[in-house]
């Protein structure tokens, strides 16, 4: 069986070091399968999500999908975590148009890369309860509320070290997305969302990275803070100008 070695090529940074989840020498290996399994995880996810943009963008939604997959990967994440990554949104995005809906889509994804994978997926899964779509104005700003409250508390519950590591990894790189549109669009920006507030969205990041801190995740969760800074330190500038 053939295997494939990987190495970072980024010095360590000793004063950095207590930041970081993986050894300094980081050194593993990716094996044909384990390589087979990351191909078929990246073609089913661009299967799904084929149609899908980043949020009032033409970004393809496979870009997040890989971005957050790398992050796993650079943090040591087990192959299970780094398939999860790709499909973290399958069931929230794509699960309702799927031909049989969530339940069928779910047994696909047990089927073609097992249970573990598909409770990573099911654990960073927000909306079963709070479907999209149903409500407007007011009360989708009221729903979309509730469902985050929900997932703050459900992450706050949650002990396992893969779930919380493809979660950051997700709400890392929308804060990177969300700092760089910010700094190109300024306030503008918040329309795209549902509750088109800036605190809103703040509010529930912020709640994010006090778990994840809190909860050890790392490195990822302290960059995951200092970029939720850098907006709130625009922010700040942005109304000293008005």
């Amino acid at each position: 069986m053939g295997a494939y070695a990987i190495r970072s090529s980024i010095a360590p940074n000793p004063q950095e070091s207590h930041l970081r989840n993986r050894s300094a020498d980081f050194h593993h290996t990716v094996t044909q399968e384990q390589l087979n399994r990351y191909i078929a995880a990246v073609s089913f996810g661009a299967e799904l999500h084929a149609k899908q943009f980043r949020k009032a963008t033409n970004t393809p939604y496979l870009s997040h999908l890989l971005s957050v997959a790398a992050l796993v990967m650079e943090d040591a994440g087990t192959p299970d975590e780094v398939i999860a990554a790709v499909l973290h949104d399958s069931i929230e995005d794509q699960g309702d148009g799927y031909q049989g809906g969530r339940p069928a889509l779910r047994l696909r994804i047990r089927d073609d890369f097992g249970q573990g994978v598909l409770d990573i997926v099911n654990a960073v899964t927000d909306d079963d309860e709070y479907p999209k779509g149903v409500t407007t104005g007011d009360a989708e700003a009221v729903v979309w509320r509730t469902r985050k409250q929900a997932y703050l508390d459900h992450l706050r519950t949650v002990e396992d070290r893969g779930v919380l590591r493809v979660s950051c990894a997700d709400k890392l790189h929308n804060a990177r997305t969300l700092l760089a549109d910010y700094r190109a669009l300024g306030e503008d920006l918040w329309q795209r969302f549902t509750t088109k507030s800036r605190e809103d969205q703040m509010w529930v990041y912020r709640g994010l990275c006090e778990v994840f801190i809190a909860k050890g995740v790392g490195s990822m969760a302290v960059e995951f803070e200092e970029t939720l800074k850098q907006i709130e330190t625009l922010a700040i500038r942005r109304s000293e100008r008005c």
